[in-house]
């Protein structure tokens, strides 16, 4: 009977320890999740001051937040973040690092299939390049742009000019 109450206690120690690991990265991943999500509404909060120092302060807590959407893996939300990060880099004139977050962006949204964001996403692409006087690459982008809101419109059934 000892022998059975022994292999018994070895059994539910393994499996306790099995469930504490697996509660503790589960636990691990919340408190990332937390982090990152806090960096967001502090660099949304920093972006209404509307100065240029407190954008580049919102685009700092946006970059961290993106480092802990990478290693959570969750590209949703990394992406989203960038697109972020861009537009406040467009804004205070950083046109190469706004363009940069949109290209990471852009090819997340795509792998994830949200086509609504590949549209804002070439929009807001086409308007930096038009800022930098490159205007085949604007209208190329604006294009393309058009075309997603076409696709998503054509899935809602609806009349392409209802899409903006």
């Amino acid at each position: 009977m000892s022998r059975h109450r022994n292999l018994a206690r070895k059994f539910f120690s393994l499996i306790f320890v099995l469930f504490t690991s697996v509660s503790i990265g589960s636990a691990s991943q919340d408190l990332n999740r937390a982090a990152a999500e806090k960096l967001i509404a502090e660099a949304e909060a920093l972006t209404e001051k509307r100065t240029e120092q407190s954008y580049q302060q919102a685009i700092e807590k946006y970059l961290s937040a993106i480092s802990i959407w990478r290693s959570l893996n969750d590209k949703r939300m990394e992406a989203a973040t960038l697109y972020e990060a861009g537009w406040l880099y467009g804004d205070i004139g950083q046109y190469q690092n706004a363009i940069d977050c949109y290209s990471q962006a852009l090819t997340l949204y795509k792998a994830l299939g949200n086509h609504k964001s590949i549209a804002n996403t070439l929009n807001n692409t086409a308007w930096i390049y038009g800022d930098l006087g490159e205007s085949q690459t604007a209208l190329d982008l604006y294009l393309q742009a058009a075309e997603a809101k076409k696709k998503i419109a054509l899935q809602a059934n609806v009349c392409p000019r209802a899409v903006s």
